[in-house]
């Protein structure tokens, strides 16, 4: 299984590395369509024969985490509940 998340962070090692893959999820769910599916296929296998990930998405315009941050909004924070 490939994704965003799977192509452009490194494996999970704490809560705050499994909200980065889940922003960019939530990037992946606005802004999907095929091509964005095929981009991701293609930066997948460019990444099994190590090609580094930030030149392949430049390469195949795949978005970046960047972008979401930004759009995310208001009421849909990922920060942990403060009570």
């Amino acid at each position: 299984v490939t994704g965003l998340a799977q192509i452009q962070l490194p494996p999970d090692t704490d809560v705050a590395s499994v909200r980065r893959k889940v922003e960019r999820d939530l990037q992946y769910i606005e802004q999907m369509d095929g091509w964005l599916d095929l981009k991701i296929l293609a930066a997948t296998a460019t990444k099994v024969v190590g090609v580094p990930c930030p030149l392949a998405c430049r390469l195949l315009a795949i978005p970046t985490g960047d972008a979401a941050a930004e759009r995310s909004p208001a009421g849909c924070s990922l920060a942990a509940d403060p009570a």
